[in-house]
Formats: C-alpha cells, sequence, structure tokens
C-alpha cells in the first residue's frame, strides 16, 4: 500500500518531494543536497569545487562566507562523488560503530571486495604496487572517520616551501572573526577544527587542589614522566619538545551561549553555508528559487574528466588554458557541465583521485613522461606503534616522590605530543595512555578517539598496570625533480588500459610506492622511542626486530601528498602559493597533492590553513582594487611621485601609431583613465619626456577586457624603451623591457597558451609569472575589475607586483639602461589609470 503523505495538504503549499523509506524520511539530504538539474538551472557559478571531503567542503564554505564579508557574495557549486550519509564526525553519533573498514586492500581486487562493499561508501578507485585502505566516497569524506591528531608543521617542516607560504601561515588573519581574536592563521584555524583549546578533550577532573593530599591525574603524570625525560636527555638525543595532545575535539564551548563542535568533521561547515546560501542576500520566499541560491551540493556525481579543448588562435590550435567543461557521471547518467571563463575549478579529491583528474585532463608533456611534473613527489609517512605498560604501584610511589601526589584511581585518559628532530628527518610520537581499572567493554572507544589505538589500549589494561601507546609517525622525503618512473623514487601516473575504469569511462591512477622499510629514520625512531619509554618505567616495549616487523603499511595512512606540488617556480613545480595550477588558468587543488614536503604531521592542519587561503584568493579575483584616495594621492606626492596622468604631463603622452602620424591616445574621465585601444592593432602609448627613465619605481592600475567574459585581452608595460617607430621592429623589441598582461600566456613564436615567461606578470621572456594573481577580466557595459601593478627597476635588477604579491623577479641587464615608459595595445582592451613613477 503507498505510503501516507508526509503532512496535510490544504492546497496552499503541496509537500516536499523528501524520499522516504520504510525506516527513515531523507530530511537532511534533501533539504542540503541537490540534483544536477537544480544545480543547472544558472550554471553561472564562481567556484566548483569536486570533492566534498576533509578539504573541499571547508574551502566552498570559506569561499561563501568570506565572499560575503568582501562583499562580493559568490555562487559555488560542490560535487561529490558519494552520498550524504551523516551530519557531522561519526564519533559524535554514540555507539554507533561508524568506523572504517579496517585493515588495507589489495587495489586490483578491492572495487569487488565484499569487505568494503558491505561498507556502502569504502572503496579503492586506483591501482597500485602496495596495498591500501580503502577511502569513503561520501559527503564529508574521511573528515566523518579521521583520528582527528591536527599539529603544526614545525619551522624544519616548512624550510623548504615557499616564502609566501611560510609568512601566511604565521600572520595574522584577514577574514572572519579570527581576524581580530587569533595571532595568527594557524592557530584560527586550530579553533576552527577544535584543536584549540587544547586543554579541552584531554585534562585531568581528579584535581582538587584544596584536598590534603591531591591526587594527581594521569594526564598531569604522563606530563611530568616525559618533561623529566626530555630535561635530562643527552645532547644529541632527537627529542626536543612535547606539547597538549593537538586533537580536533572540542567538548566544551570556549565561547558563552554557543554549541561546542565535538569532533570535527568539514560537513558542519559546509552545512551552515548550504542553509545561508539558499537565502542570501534575502529573498522575499515567494521569489526563492533554483537560479538566485548561492550554493549547491549535488552528491552521487562522479567527475571523470575537465575539458580542456583546443582554441584556435594566430593560425593554430593549441590545447586551451582553461576549463571549459566538466564532464560527470551523475547517477548514473553521463553529463556536461559549463564552466564560464571566471569560474575557478577547485580539486579537493584527495591527493591520489586529484592526481588522476589532472592527469587525465590538463595538457601533459606529450609523449616524454620523464618530462611531466603531475605526479612526481608522493610522500606519505612510515608509521608503527609501540605499546607498552607501566606499573601502576610503581608509578603512583614515583609521583609522591617527586611531586608528593599519588595516582588518582579514576577511570581517566591521557594523550601529549612529542616532537623529535632526526638526523634522518622528523617524526613525532602522539602519546596515548589509558587507566581503567574495571576495563569496561567499550569505554576506551569514548576516551581514546582513534579506534584502532583504543582497541591496542583496551587489549592491554588490567588494574595492576596502565597501558600506553607511542603511535610513531615520521616524514618522508622526495626529489621533486626527479621524473615519474625514475628509480627508487614514489610516483603516481596513470594506469594502463587494462585497468580503465569501466563504470565510469575513465584511466584509473596508478600509484607506485618504493619500499620505504630500509629508510634510516626507522632506527632513529625505534631508539628515541624505547629510550623515552623506559625513562618513563615502561615495561613490554617491543624489541627492534618486533617493532620492524610489525609496522604499518605505507598505504595504510590516507596521507598521501605532493604530486601536484607548489612552488615558486612553474617550470619546477606544478602549483603556485595559491593552489592554482601554473599551466590552467582557472583550476586549483586543495588537498595534500599540493604539499611540497610533508614533515611528520598529519597534514589535515596545514592543508585546511592552504585550503582558506585558496578560497581568499578566488574571491580577491572578484574584488577589484580600490581608487587612490585624495589622501593616498597627497601622500605619495610627498615622497616624489610624479603622476603622469595629471596636469601638463597628461599632454606628454604619445601613441605610436603603425603607418600613421603619432597622434594623443584616448585620455578618459578627466584625464584620469588611459585606454589602450582594442582591436589587434599592435601599438604603444608612451610618455614622450625628455629625460629618460633608469632606476624607478612604476606604479599604475589596469583592468582588462574578454570577449565574453574570456581572457583574450594582450597588452602589457614596457620600460626604458627606445622611441617607438611607428612600425614596432625586432630591433626595437630586442632593447625593450615589458612586463606582460595576457592571462592565457600565449607565446607567440612556438604557437602554445600556457607559457609563464608570457602571461601576467612576467618579465616577458625574461622571467616567469611565478602566480596567478590579475583580477577576473572585465565586461564591457560594467565597472570592472582594476589591478595594481608596482615595478621597481633598478640597474639590472627588476621586480613585478600584482596587486601586491611578488609575481616575477630578474635581470633585465643589456636591455638598455634607460628609455621610455609605456603601455601596449595588442589584442583586447586594456585600459589604465593612476600611473605614476618615483625616480630613484
Amino acid at each position: 500500500m503507498p505510503l501516507p503523505p508526509l503532512a496535510p495538504t490544504d492546497g496552499i503549499l503541496d509537500p516536499p518531494d523528501v524520499q522516504r523509506t520504510a525506516f527513515s524520511v531523507d530530511i537532511l539530504g534533501r533539504f542540503l543536497c541537490n540534483t544536477l538539474d537544480e544545480a543547472l538551472t544558472n550554471p553561472d557559478y564562481d567556484a566548483i569545487v569536486i570533492g566534498a571531503g576533509m578539504y573541499g567542503g571547508y574551502c566552498a564554505a570559506e569561499i561563501f562566507w568570506q565572499g560575503i564579508e568582501a562583499g562580493r557574495p559568490m555562487r559555488v557549486l560542490v560535487l561529490e562523488a558519494g552520498p550524504f550519509i551523516l551530519p557531522e564526525h561519526g564519533q559524535n553519533i554514540p555507539n554507533a560503530g561508524i568506523y572504517d573498514p579496517g585493515g588495507t586492500f589489495n587495489t586490483f581486487t578491492a572495487d569487488r571486495d565484499q569487505r568494503i562493499l558491505d561498507k556502502l561508501v569504502w572503496g579503492i578507485g586506483w591501482r597500485s604496487n602496495v596495498e591500501f585502505n580503502a577511502t569513503a566516497y561520501c559527503v564529508g569524506g574521511k573528515s566523518l572517520y579521521w583520528g582527528g591528531w591536527c599539529p603544526r608543521l614545525t619551522a624544519d617542516d616548512l624550510a623548504k616551501w615557499p616564502e609566501e607560504l611560510r609568512t601566511y601561515l604565521t600572520s595574522k588573519p584577514k577574514f572572519g572573526a579570527a581576524a581580530k581574536a587569533r595571532k595568527d592563521v594557524y592557530e584560527a584555524v586550530e579553533y576552527e577544527l577544535g584543536a584549540k583549546p587544547t586543554d579541552d578533550f584531554i585534562f585531568d577532573p581528579t584535581k582538587d587542589p584544596n584536598a590534603p593530599k591531591p591526587e594527581l591525574g594521569l594526564n598531569e603524570a604522563l606530563h611530568h614522566l616525559v618533561d623529566h625525560a626530555i630535561k635530562t636527555r643527552a645532547t644529541d638525543d632527537p627529542l626536543r619538545e612535547f606539547t597538549p595532545p593537538p586533537m580536533a575535539v572540542q567538548t566544551s564551548s570556549y565561547i558563552s551561549g554557543l554549541f561546542s563542535l565535538d569532533k570535527y568533521s568539514s560537513v558542519p561547515l559546509l552545512t551552515a553555508a548550504l542553509r545561508a546560501g539558499e537565502n542570501y542576500p534575502p529573498i522575499p520566499e515567494d521569489q526563492r528559487n533554483d537560479g538566485n541560491r548561492r550554493m549547491f551540493l549535488v552528491p552521487n556525481t562522479h567527475v571523470r574528466k575537465l575539458v580542456c579543448p583546443p582554441v584556435f588562435k594566430d593560425g593554430a590550435a593549441p590545447e586551451s588554458y582553461r576549463v571549459h567543461e566538466i564532464e560527470v557521471v551523475s547517477n548514473g547518467q553521463r553529463r556536461t557541465i559549463p564552466v564560464r571563463p571566471t569560474c575557478q575549478v577547485v580539486l579537493a579529491l584527495g591527493a591520489i583521485e586529484s592526481t588522476r583528474l589532472a592527469l587525465e585532463s590538463f595538457p601533459a608533456a606529450p609523449g616524454d613522461r620523464g618530462q611531466e611534473r603531475m605526479g612526481r613527489n608522493l610522500m606519505a609517512h612510515v608509521r608503527a606503534d609501540l605499546p607498552f605498560f607501566i606499573d601502576r604501584k610503581q608509578l603512583s610511589k614515583r609521583l609522591e616522590k617527586d611531586l608528593k601526589r599519588p595516582l588518582a584511581e579514576a577511570v581517566q585518559s591521557a594523550s601529549l605530543h612529542v616532537q623529535g628532530y632526526g638526523d634522518h628527518g622528523r617524526f613525532h610520537f602522539q602519546v596515548y595512555s589509558a587507566a581503567t581499572p574495571n576495563n569496561p567493554d567499550g569505554l576506551i572507544y569514548n576516551m581514546i578517539p582513534d579506534p584502532d589505538v583504543g582497541a591496542r589500549l583496551e587489549a592491554m589494561e588490567s588494574a595492576d598496570r596502565i597501558a600506553v601507546i607511542f603511535r610513531i609517525c615520521g616524514e618522508m622525503t622526495a626529489d621533486p625533480l626527479k621524473p615519474v618512473g625514475a628509480d627508487k623514487t614514489s610516483w603516481i601516473d596513470l594506469a594502463g588500459d587494462a585497468d580503465y575504469d569501466q563504470a565510469f569511462g575513465h584511466r584509473r591512477a596508478y600509484v607506485h610506492f618504493a619500499d620505504p622499510s630500509g629508510l634510516d629514520i626507522w632506527d632513529e625512531m625505534y631508539d628515541a622511542a624505547k629510550k623515552l619509554a623506559e625513562s618513563m618505567g615502561g615495561q613490554g616495549v617491543k624489541s627492534k626486530a618486533e617493532f620492524m616487523r610489525d609496522r604499518d603499511k605505507v598505504g595504510s595512512t590516507w596521507h598521501e601528498a605532493g604530486t601536484l606540488f607548489i612552488g615558486d617556480e612553474p617550470r619546477e613545480s606544478v602549483c603556485d602559493v595559491n593552489g592554482r595550477f601554473h599551466h590552467i588558468s582557472n583550476a586549483a587543488c586543495v588537498d595534500q597533492a599540493v604539499f611540497p614536503t610533508v614533515g611528520s604531521a598529519n597534514p589535515v592542519l596545514t592543508g585546511t590553513c592552504l585550503a582558506r587561503k585558496t578560497a581568499e584568493e578566488i574571491v580577491q579575483r572578484h574584488v577589484s582594487r580600490p581608487d587612490l584616495s585624495s589622501a593616498e594621492t597627497v601622500a605619495e606626492k610627498a615622497l616624489g611621485y610624479a603622476f603622469l596622468l595629471e596636469g601638463a604631463n597628461a599632454q606628454k603622452w604619445k601613441m605610436n601609431d603603425a603607418g600613421r602620424v603619432a597622434r594623443p591616445p584616448l585620455l578618459l574621465a578627466n584625464g584620469t583613465i588611459l585606454e589602450a585601444l582594442g582591436g589587434n592593432e599592435l601599438g604603444i602609448a608612451f610618455f614622450d619626456d625628455p629625460v629618460p627613465f633608469q632606476d624607478f619605481v612604476l606604479r599604475l592600475q589596469w583592468k582588462a577586457f574578454g570577449q565574453g567574459g574570456d581572457l583574450t585581452a594582450n597588452s602589457g608595460v614596457f620600460l626604458r624603451t627606445l622611441r617607438p617607430p611607428s612600425v614596432l621592429d625586432a630591433a626595437f623589441y630586442a632593447q625593450a623591457v615589458e612586463v606582460q598582461i595576457d592571462e592565457t600566456g600565449w607565446d607567440f613564436p612556438s604557437r602554445k597558451f600556457r607559457s609563464p615567461l608570457h602571461r601576467t606578470g612576467a618579465i616577458y621572456e625574461v622571467a616567469p609569472a611565478r602566480q596567478w594573481a590579475a583580477k577576473a577580466p572585465s565586461i564591457d557595459g560594467t565597472d570592472g575589475l582594476w589591478n595594481d601593478y608596482e615595478i621597481e627597476a633598478r640597474g639590472g635588477a627588476l621586480t613585478v607586483r600584482l596587486n601586491g604579491k611578488l609575481v616575477s623577479q630578474g635581470s633585465v641587464a643589456g636591455r638598455g639602461g634607460s628609455g621610455f615608459i609605456g603601455v601596449q595595445h595588442h589584442s583586447g582592451k586594456v585600459q589604465f589609470r593612476n600611473i605614476r613613477v618615483l625616480r630613484t
């Protein structure tokens, strides 16, 4: 018989189309998720995030909230390969038993392995030379299941990262409430994840300072033992410091009247943004529809490929500089999603699948995988557990001797983080301990938020001893300059045709890990752990042979990283400091694939910080740089800047015209805007001053227009040029220095797009643009978005900053030490204003 309606209808409102089973009503799924048809009612998105897991869910929410704060609300589409299953971390739902399948699987049979299928959302979509943990294909991804250890990368870990990233992580946040309340981005994200306050989850409720002889809690006892061991260590001991456990669990709110977050997952943040996006800006209820919503989440939508089709230009048809379409399989149907030119596509699938999608979609080194950078630099962590126990009575006696306080008998747990700096890399110990005298079944799972560690502790428990585990985690290193397939390297590329994914119609990734068993860091980690355990009174410590035998498999960590690595040098890295692909103008990655190095820390905290930075960049790409205020103008004039579009200076501008008499350029808005005319006529508007420019700081603002919003404008700023002839010849270009404006990176001689030596910010054919920093192109009939250039010339050294970011540096020695300043019109349309120069 048919199910009754959800609610009686009165002819005014129809019941919502919520799906029902014999057991439940899918209210959460229906009111948080959408079909692809609903999402494509209006396909004009500012960002499309692929993957709603740990990083994708967070990044999408940040784009939405930061856009509101910046005054530029963004439209965001989130695509997820799996279904919606839970609204928060599985361990926030008591006794539900929602854990990962456990163990590693052969990747050639895992997708047919019933052990994974029984878990409904778990699977392995790639092939590899090692066994792997399954991954969760669902909204929230691994963030619904992860253990929660969330430390920062150390300064040593970050030593090889670009300076801008190191500075970002430790700089004051720019957006949100954190901009005032938190000292740096790391701290801001720690509070978002629940890793701070640090004593919120693991603490000592047994302490009673008013008691005649107060008992000591287990957590404080462990801190005392480790502190004593480190303070009395030998100078060459690698263990140098310890901290409270950086656990992403918040059991009580640090703000009055606000619910605590419990154990972190990205789903609550994404949920809040999705619900707010239904009615922002406020829309009358009778006018709300799918076309004016700001955020959509479409589950069960697997992305096959990002389409970068050939583009015809100057008699050639090279592969495109941007993503034009997204091919998906949504609920079993092949579909195509259009991508407008100003929309950013964000890969957040996890390192392996993001790398697969990039290799499947983006132009790669044709026929020469030794030249391809995507897929190199694969890293994870080497990991093992060292369990032991401490005699309860002996520990209590020691505490009475050292601190005049006995160990409490109450049920309790303890944890801390010990950092090591070995000769062969960084490593750390996640220290877990529990005292459960009655060994109650299942209690340990509520005390220790990692089920695997909890099970091992429970197995060691007794009334007479305290169980301790060192979860030891060490860094893997890689050489990003070594190509895929090189000996003794780890890498990801595409599997062969025999392993084609028949369900979704694309090639699978193939993951290759070099054998990590012989790494020198293993000996360092074991020796340091054994010494620390014994100094704490540990008994039953494994021998080195047992430790080596029981090590975790390299595919068991979920910490794969590095294969789409960030770098300042476009020719030696895959992504820039904002996670944007160097060779694709509208694609970025926000998962662990972008890490240059991994250190020993769980990558989630740092990866989330990078996702925040990418979100900031995406939003700011749609926010115009402001015009100079009168106060700023006065201040710069006081410094000696000459404004070249004011007064008599405005009359000094000349425009070279091919085959025609030089004429003044077009001045608009009372001389404050100089427009380089559109079309394909090559020319230069130059400042005809009798005193040539030598060393100087040049500041100006510009905006580019695109045909149909595409990134087609080509222009530039010329420095120290000869007097431009009516026909610009090879001799003129050989002597000139140009700072480029061209988001396509068109390399005219080779007829190719995406050249870092020819795109916006580059010192043309001298030094590449190290990152994307320009605003989205303007559309005729709108105000458009202005950019700031600051170009400093000192002798042969040239430094280019775009919108406050360092984008290029290089030597232009030999290209003329003095000359004119000019701006180019080439193709498309670019406008300039507020051109001013300080001679130095």
